[in-house]
């Protein structure tokens, strides 16, 4: 929600009077905000959105390097 916020400081007015996200495209900023946060951290992103017959995941990710206290 804080990149949220900062992007809409940073929109022209008139961009933010006009434009409302929806809650899909807050969800997908959310996401996205999500997944550069792992990869920054050293995890690497396996599927986005994997769907399954029980649901849906929004990220799937790991660690980039294995170690044993991660299990």
């Amino acid at each position: 929600m804080k990149a949220l916020r900062r992007l809409l400081r940073r929109a022209p007015r008139l961009f933010v009077l006009l434009y409302s996200p929806d809650d899909r495209e807050i969800g997908e900023l959310g996401e996205e905000v999500a997944a550069s946060h792992l990869a920054r951290r050293g995890w690497r992103i396996l599927a986005r959105r994997w769907r399954t017959r029980r649901g849906e995941a929004d990220l799937v990710a790991r660690p980039a390097t294995r170690s044993r206290s991660w299990r």
